[in-house]
């Protein structure tokens, strides 16, 4: 190391290259940092939709900064250091690393944001990220920092053998305080470091190892494949947080134009996110493939093959992002939110869905089979492999299940028909056989019940039979009521009219009926009780609703007018007693009767 500083400050503009490259990386690193220093900090108690609108803001603030640093560190090493002197190659790999060392730091603090809790994408205690800060800086500074200057230590005079051996130790320390780093941060939570310091120290040794066969062998493009897998493994997570977040944020909310898109596409974002990072860290490995495995096909024939599979990987990831941005349209266009979500939402009624979202569901099948097919069979295509013997053996092994599944046919077909008779939708309360509830899915060949209990009931179309709708057009609710038998009938009457043509003007019953409240008339005749029948004629969406409304103000209104419901007291005479009564009766008279009248 001495000999190579030697070299180094004998080169011609080393006292130079000192001076401005100091300077420049500070430049570099404040240029990086500003941007992001320039956001407020989110005050206490905002709003969740403030706090996905800063995530957001602080993360475009990020990404200016990073491109500026790019683009100055750039700027330097092209204008400022001269490549062919010593000092400028050091004076770019000290650029080099500042740079990378900038842009490694900013993904810890996209992630957790010191400081900050109520922006952090991944949860974490300000203890947790105080602790395991140091040592992640440490190591990333010793991974960063060693390989970018060893080229330049090599180049000047440093043995090749004590090279090696120097990295070997330095990527033992990286492990070290990586390995050191994971501890401290998941220590302070209990019971959490047993559980992960296995895997903490497998992948600490994984990477010293990759890294010391790279050193010894001389045979690096592993070790840079695992790191490109690592960094895309980190976007996907970056990724894929916020959209957590979002979503998290919006099922919370769900309100204004930002909420409702997430709700919509949150879920299918995700999904999404999930299988770029998988083809883009199949794209890594397959690159690593052609770039060192053995050429036993054939000179140029593993790089053709490669290149093969990435294009069919491209044309298979087309078609899946395309289904499910037409699945997510659909869904959010047509399909209402679920029963569960409405009775959540402490909705007694859910709302049956409209005729085209309940075949969405079926379409969605129907597109996923065909869009994915399609591109499956264009990926093999790209293969270089005959799709027609396989979409001609497709179609035997087709016939041959459909003959030996021919409940499954049944089930399909029957389903098809059921849809196309529009004899339920998604929310409607159905009965067929002994069971019913509300129609809370429908499947190509199955429909879900959900019971007004909880319970769920699937059922094959082929099983169904017929079918019961009760959420249909309207419903006419008919209710009895026992009332005192010496209650005036056409009070009655005129009360009850009143209180439909009241619930007829209601702000948020009103709408629901088609005809109103009224006495349809004595229903029977009890020893204490006259048993009046009482009905209206509401749409389907809330008919127990509107009930309930109607009992509590007729028994308001009957107690205002003196209307008295029957009791259930009855009142038992026998003839001995009425006997005795009169017997008694004369008995008392008769005396009066004979005696003289005192003036």
């Amino acid at each position: 190391l001495i000999r190579v500083a030697t070299a180094i400050a004998a080169s011609p503009g080393f006292a130079i290259d000192l001076a401005k490259v100091g300077p420049a990386c500070a430049l570099i690193f404040l240029v990086a940092a500003l941007p992001p220093r320039m956001s407020r900090p989110l005050p206490a108690g905002s709003s969740h939709d403030a706090r996905l609108a800063e995530i957001m803001r602080r993360f475009a603030h990020d990404i200016v900064g990073a491109l500026a640093a790019c683009l100055l560190a750039v700027l330097f090493s092209e204008l400022a250091f001269d490549p062919a002197v010593a000092s400028g190659q050091l004076a770019r790999a000290v650029l080099d690393f500042t740079l990378l060392f900038r842009l490694s730091l900013m993904v810890p603090a996209i992630l957790f944001r010191p400081g900050e809790s109520n922006l952090r994408l991944l949860r974490a205690h300000d203890r947790q990220i105080a602790q395991a800060r140091p040592a992640l800086v440490a190591a990333l500074g010793v991974g960063i920092g060693f390989p970018a200057l060893i080229p330049v230590w090599l180049g000047n005079g440093m043995d090749w053998m004590a090279g090696q051996a120097l990295a070997v130790i330095m990527g033992m320390i990286a492990a070290s305080l990586g390995f050191l780093a994971v501890r401290r941060f998941l220590s302070p939570v209990p019971g959490l470091w047993p559980r992960w310091r296995r895997f903490a120290g497998f992948g600490a040794i994984g990477f010293w190892l990759t890294w010391s066969y790279g050193v010894i062998a001389l045979d690096f493009p592993f070790f840079f494949a695992v790191i490109r897998v690592g960094a895309v493994a980190t976007l996907g997570l970056m990724a894929e947080r916020f959209v957590v977040v979002a979503l998290r944020t919006a099922r919370v909310t769900g309100q204004g134009r930002v909420g409702r898109f997430w709700l919509q596409y949150g879920a299918p974002m995700r999904r999404v996110v999930f299988a770029l990072s998988l083809a883009g860290i199949v794209v890594v490995v397959v690159g690593w493939a052609a770039e060192t495995g053995p050429d036993w096909l054939g000179p140029g024939r593993l790089v053709m093959l490669s290149a093969r599979i990435v294009e069919a990987l491209a044309a298979f990831l087309i078609g899946y992002l395309l289904f499910e941005g037409v699945s997510a349209w659909l869904t959010a266009r047509f399909v209402p939110p679920s029963r569960a979500s409405q009775l959540l939402a402490d909705e007694d009624e859910p709302t049956p869905a409209s005729r085209l979202s309940t075949v969405v569901p079926v379409a969605r099948g129907f597109l996923a089979a065909l869009i994915l097919g399609v591109s499956a069979l264009v990926a093999l295509a790209t293969l270089g492999l005959d799709t027609t013997p396989l979409l001609a053996g497709a179609g035997i092994f087709g016939l041959a299940i459909s003959f030996g599944s021919q409940s499954l046919v049944r089930d399909v077909v029957a389903g098809i028909f059921f849809l196309v008779d529009d004899a339920f939708r998604l929310g409607e309360y159905i009965e067929t056989g002994k069971l019913k509830g509300s129609v809370e899915r429908i499947t190509l060949r199955s429909i879900q019940l959900r019971h007004q209990n909880g319970q769920v009931h699937t059922l094959p179309f082929g099983q169904l039979g017929s079918v019961t709708n009760f959420s249909r057009d309207w419903v006419t609710m008919k209710f009895n009521l026992r009332l005192a038998r010496n209650v005036d009938i056409e009070t009655v009457r005129k009360t009850v009219k009143r209180i439909g043509q009241e619930l007829l003007v209601d702000p948020e019953l009103g709408r629901e009926f088609i005809q109103p409240l009224k006495l349809q008339g004595i229903a029977d005749i009890l020893e204490n009780a006259l048993v009046l029948r009482f009905k209206f004629t509401v749409r389907p969406a809330k008919p127990t609703v509107v009930q309930r409304e109607a009992l509590k103000r007729i028994v308001r209104v009957f107690a205002e007018k003196g209307i008295a419901f029957a009791a259930n007291t009855v009142f038992v005479e026998s003839r001995e007693d009425d006997e005795r009564l009169r017997e008694a009766g004369a008995h008392v008279a008769a005396p009066t009767a004979l005696s003289p009248s005192v003036s």
